[in-house]
């Protein structure tokens, strides 16, 4: 059988929520199958706990680290808690990548550009920018609102020269 049956993640909303998550991945671990995890990072606690059991990690950079920034797109002061869980997965050797959904009611291409400065300075390896799909309630959001991320081939070069893996999925 090919190693992607043998792989499971889990994901959310958000998974640290779950109090029961290490016991969920070490029980999944013992059946032989790899952890991938994808978080949000703002809940720093829980995410140092599962670290150890966990083989990759997708972690969604939703602003850029500014307070205000992070505030309002994500509705709380998630902002140090996102920062902190960022940190564990640098120092914790685990693999992983960073990404943003490039959504453009909340996102300018400066801010990408931000956030990818700040990603790499923070010693992130892998970033990729992800294409923000409207919701039934979205009604304003256009197709090209969202293409604007895309298009702009300085920022796409800019951001291929600061790490070690970029891409783009749309």
């Amino acid at each position: 059988a090919s190693d992607v049956y043998k792989r499971q993640v889990f994901s959310g909303g958000e998974p640290l929520v779950q109090e029961c998550l290490a016991e969920a991945i070490a029980e999944v671990k013992a059946l032989g199958f790899a952890v991938g995890l994808h978080t949000g990072g703002y809940r720093p606690a829980q995410l140092k706990k599962v670290l150890p059991l966990v083989d990759w990690v997708g972690f969604d950079i939703k602003a850029p680290f500014e307070a205000e920034a992070y505030r309002r797109l994500t509705g709380a002061a998630h902002l140090r808690q996102a920062e902190e869980s960022l940190n564990l997965l640098v120092e914790s050797g685990v693999d992983f990548e960073c990404r943003t959904t490039c959504d453009s009611r909340f996102l300018e291409c400066d801010d990408i550009r931000q956030i990818g400065h700040d990603l790499a300075a923070r010693g992130v390896k892998k970033y990729f920018l992800q294409k923000y799909r409207p919701i039934p309630s979205d009604s304003t959001t256009q197709d090209s609102d969202c293409e604007k991320f895309f298009r702009d081939k300085a920022l796409q070069e800019e951001l291929k020269s600061m790490f070690a893996c970029f891409d783009i999925r749309r």
